[in-house]
């Protein structure tokens, strides 16, 4: 169970944490990568945020208290 959770959910959040954490926060720097960034891409990233703000992020947080249930 442990291996599952960790290959699903902590693995792909850590790279996704380390991939976030490289990212500059300078303002400047963002404006330039987003210049790079095809129409596409610019959409996709967009549709994720809102994704997250409205039901994905509730969903994780679901599974989360469901799996903390489930081993107590």
């Amino acid at each position: 169970m442990a291996d599952k959770i960790y290959y699903k959910i902590q693995y792909p959040m850590k790279k996704a944490i380390a991939k976030l954490r490289k990212i500059d926060t300078d303002e400047k720097n963002i404006k330039k990568a987003l210049e790079n960034f095809t129409e596409t891409e610019k959409g996709m990233v967009k549709d994720f945020i809102i994704d997250w703000e409205n039901k994905n992020k509730e969903k994780l947080e679901k599974f989360i208290q469901d799996l903390k249930e489930i081993n107590y």
